[in-house]
C-alpha cells in the first residue's frame, strides 16, 4: 500500500525538526514534555482521522461534480502554470484572512491554540476540532467555486504542512537566518511573536505560509528581543 504523499512530508518535518529542537531548542523544553505531546497529537490525530475524513468525502464529492461541469468558469481556463500559482495564493490567501478572523469572532475557540505555554512542533497540531471542521468545510466550498484540482491542493498542502511543523518548532534558527526568511515566509521567531502574551491585545503574523499577505495587510512584525517572549495567554 502507498504511503500519501503529504503523510510523508508530515513525517519527514517532524523527524527534522524534532531532531533540530531537541539539539538546538530556542527556549527550555517542557517539564512534562510526554504530557504536552500527548494532548498536541492526541488532537492532531483526532482531527485527521474524524474531521479530515469526513471533508476528503465533501472534497470528492466537490471534484466530482466540477468534472461533470465543464463549462464552469474556473482555474482550468488558465495556463497550467498560472494556474498552480493562483490556487497556491488563494489557499494561502483563505488561511490568512481565517486566521485573522478566529482572533477577532472566533477567539472562544481558537484560544486552545495559544494556550500552550511551551510552543514546539507539536503545538502545530493543538486545535479545537471545532476550529478544524469549520475552517475545512469553508475550504472545500473555495476549492469548489475555482476549480482547484487534487493536484494543485496536493502541492499547497504538502508546502503547508511543512511550513506549519517549522515555524511552530523550538528550533534555535540563527536570527540572520530567520530574519532573512521572514521576508518571505513564517519563521519561528515571527510565530513566536504571534503566540507571546505580549500580543494579547494587539496579534500579528497571521500568515501560515506566506508572509506576503501579513506585509499587505500591515500585520508583519518582527521580534526585536525573541528570547524574552512567553507563549500562552494571560487567563
Amino acid at each position: 500500500m502507498l504511503i500519501p504523499p503529504k503523510t510523508i512530508v508530515i513525517g519527514f518535518g517532524l523527524v527534522l525538526f524534532g531532531v533540530l529542537e531537541y539539539l538546538m531548542p530556542f527556549f527550555e523544553p517542557s517539564r512534562k514534555p510526554l504530557r504536552n505531546l500527548s494532548l498536541n497529537f492526541g488532537l492532531g490525530l483526532f482531527n485527521a482521522i474524524v474531521i479530515s475524513s469526513t471533508i476528503l468525502l465533501l472534497l470528492n464529492a466537490g471534484w466530482e461534480i466540477r468534472s461533470a461541469h465543464p463549462e464552469w468558469i474556473g482555474l482550468g481556463a488558465l495556463p497550467e502554470p498560472i494556474a498552480l500559482i493562483t490556487s497556491f495564493l488563494l489557499l494561502d490567501l483563505y488561511l490568512y484572512l481565517w486566521h485573522r478572523a478566529m482572533h477577532r469572532w472566533g477567539w472562544g475557540i481558537h484560544r486552545l491554540h495559544h494556550t500552550d505555554r511551551h510552543l514546539n512542533l507539536s503545538t502545530a497540531y493543538r486545535f479545537n476540532p471545532i476550529e478544524v471542521l469549520l475552517s475545512q468545510l469553508l475550504r472545500v466550498m473555495l476549492i469548489a467555486l475555482f476549480g482547484i484540482t487534487p493536484i494543485q491542493l496536493l502541492i499547497y498542502e504538502s508546502c503547508f504542512s511543512l511550513s506549519l511543523i517549522f515555524h511552530h518548532s523550538n528550533w534555535s534558527l540563527p536570527q540572520r537566518l530567520d530574519r532573512l526568511l521572514s521576508s518571505l515566509i513564517i519563521t519561528p521567531n515571527l510565530h513566536r511573536l504571534h503566540h507571546s502574551q505580549s500580543t494579547d491585545a494587539h496579534p500579528c503574523n497571521f500568515s501560515s505560509l506566506l508572509t506576503l499577505w501579513d506585509f499587505l495587510g500591515h500585520t508583519h512584525h518582527y521580534p526585536r528581543y525573541p528570547k524574552s517572549l512567553r507563549s500562552g495567554t494571560r487567563s
